[in-house]
């Protein structure tokens, strides 16, 4: 399956051609920049809704 993006994302950039992608992470989002990525979406909104729910909950938890 790699062999084969990998394939793709060399002749879509030796044409010009921009790619877009899903990337479920901000790690999975840098690391489609570095592969030549322009259009990409970060997450979903319910995604992004719970990890900011998390953080949230955890600045409300008792330390130590």
């Amino acid at each position: 399956m790699r062999a084969a993006a990998e394939a793709i994302e060399a002749a879509a950039a030796a044409r010009g051609v921009p790619m877009g992608i899903f990337a479920g992470s901000a790690e999975a989002a840098a690391d489609a920049v570095a592969r030549g990525y322009r259009y990409i979406v970060a997450g979903s909104d319910l995604t992004m809704v719970a990890g900011g729910a998390r953080q949230f909950s955890s600045l409300l938890q008792p330390s130590g």
